[in-house]
């Protein structure tokens, strides 16, 4: 499965960062070490959101690039920014918010 998935900062400084994954899990734990991307370095992080879809990856980086656009938003509107996209565009109907984090 393919995860487009928006992070926030666990200190509550509003910053949110959106990225593309097959393992959400193992990608936060690497943001949260400083080795993931150069944006997420120097600051603890947990997901406000993650979506997915079955065998998705080509539109997950679309979808994922679409929500970059709304980065100087907080994770919440990034969030219902993309609950929106969903409901709204067909290419992007089948990602689903995913209850929980698994692993």
């Amino acid at each position: 499965m393919a995860y487009v998935y928006i992070l926030r900062t666990c200190n509550g400084d509003g910053k949110a960062y959106v990225g593309f994954t097959f393992d959400v899990v193992q990608r936060l734990a690497t943001h949260n070490a400083g080795k993931g991307a150069i944006a997420t370095c120097g600051a603890q992080w947990e997901c406000e959101a993650v979506f997915g879809a079955v065998g998705a990856k080509s539109r997950a980086l679309r979808f994922e690039s679409l929500l970059q656009f709304h980065i100087t938003k907080t994770p919440a509107e990034i969030r219902q920014t993309a609950l929106r996209t969903i409901q709204e565009n067909d290419e992007f109907r089948d990602f689903e918010l995913q209850e929980r984090l698994e692993g």
